[in-house]
């Protein structure tokens, strides 16, 4: 998701099958670096994960702690680049930014000072064996360290150029560990049931101060807090009239809807994630209904920034979208997604989906159609009137449909085998 965000291109021409087969290919041109090109500053911070093979260099003892590995030519003139969550653990001892801060600071274990990068990496890997809401402050959480690191950049940058910045904050992330104070933040709210999971239950977060078990209740505390990081970051920015923003996500999370957690499904939980901006040019209150990719954002930064488009990039302009008044310049009546063994098309005006599998699906529903003679799960959705994948649409009322939704998926990919490929 970062990949073709970054590149401005669709899943099976961005170089990065999927989180560790590769780095993301340095000699193909980022949006980062068009902006650099036009005379922006351009920073990143967090887990950018454009290097997650490698870890940043140090797998292959190529790159430095600092996160410098392929900093430039990815396309930015500075950055505080760091692992997330179970990257961070990789290895027993400190390998990126964020372990070496908590290398050398300390928590407060039953009354006794213990080492920060210790308890955090036995936290993330034996979560049993951890409280982490009475361990760690707030000024430990890697979101909160992320915060920081991007006001630093934003002090220290280029006052005499445009900038642009992109934070990567790790959560909402599993493991979903929270501190005391973010837990506090969310006591007492209530979130739905999981849906189709009968082992599922409402989850009314527990009372001030108690470590939180449930997804949900961890989940929206994370969602919160990062609602006051973006605040603050905002907050340091001159000029805010004058600044695009954007708030969105490289995937979603299933929070046990169909009995599954986490990513990597082409389930709504999964694949359908926020866009927020705001900003000189954008309609204020505007609220867009029909799907579109993350990875338009690329061209929608290079659109505002007067920046040219690299060839290849197939990203498309959101700016039309932001108008008061859509004028139908933005032209991309299908919107595709991917990853390993699946790929997935939604048509923007009817809403339909059309989800093709090589083998099983992951994480599939119930009541969708097994899997056929030819080895294919194929399902169709109408994300409009279902929009937790409950209902699959019957494909005898739906051929036409179908068939043009096929084809709008790579041929590479020969979904339904050959006796569908025209």
């Amino acid at each position: 998701s970062r990949a073709c965000l970054a590149a401005g291109r669709e899943y099976d021409a961005a170089g990065v099958p999927d989180n560790f087969q590769n780095d993301y290919p340095i000699n193909q041109t980022t949006f980062f670096s068009k902006l650099r090109e036009a005379g922006y500053w351009t920073m990143t911070t967090g887990k950018d994960d454009l290097t997650k093979a490698s870890q940043l260099g140090t797998k292959n003892d190529k790159g430095d702690w600092r996160g410098l590995y392929h900093q430039r030519e990815l396309g930015f003139s500075d950055g505080l680049r760091s692992s997330g969550k179970g990257d961070v653990v990789d290895t027993k001892e400190p390998h990126e930014m964020f372990g070496h801060f908590l290398k050398g600071q300390s928590v407060v274990v039953n009354d006794t000072e213990a080492n920060a990068w210790d308890m955090h990496y036995t936290c993330l890997k034996h979560l049993d064996q951890c409280n982490y809401a009475s361990m760690f402050p707030d000024r430990l959480y890697e979101d909160n360290w992320v915060a920081q690191n991007a006001l630093t950049l934003l002090r220290r940058r280029d006052q005499d150029r445009p900038f642009f910045l992109m934070v990567n904050f790790p959560g909402p992330h599993p493991p979903f560990l929270v501190t005391s104070n973010m837990t506090t933040a969310n006591v007492n709210h209530t979130y739905p049931k999981a849906k189709d999971n009968a082992n599922s239950t409402s989850e009314t977060c527990y009372v001030n101060g108690e470590p939180q078990d449930d997804d949900r209740c961890s989940y929206a505390a994370e969602l919160l807090n990062l609602d006051r990081l973006f605040g603050k970051i905002m907050d340091q920015v001159e000029e805010l009239e004058k600044t695009i923003v954007c708030y969105a996500s490289d995937h979603g999370e299933m929070l046990s809807d169909h009995g599954d957690t986490g990513k990597t499904m082409p389930w709504q939980g999964s694949v359908s994630v926020p866009l927020a901006c705001m900003g000189p040019g954008i309609a204020k209150g505007k609220i867009v209904t029909r799907p579109v990719p993350t990875l338009d954002l690329a061209a929608t930064f290079l659109d505002f920034g007067r920046a040219e488009k690299a060839d290849g990039m197939s990203s498309i302009s959101l700016r039309p979208l932001m108008n008061e008044d859509d004028n139908g310049e933005y032209d991309r009546p299908y919107v595709s997604s991917g990853l390993d063994n699946w790929r997935m098309v939604v048509e923007s005006d009817t809403q339909l989906k059309f989800v093709c599998c090589k083998g099983k699906c992951p994480g599939v529903p119930k009541n969708a159609p097994d899997v056929d003679e030819n080895g294919w799960q194929q399902i169709l959705y109408n994300v409009s009137s279902d929009p937790y994948d409950m209902h699959p649409l019957n494909f005898y009322n739906h051929s036409d449909d179908v068939s043009i939704l096929r084809k709008q998926l790579p041929p590479s990919f020969e979904c339904g085998g050959n006796s569908y490929v025209e």
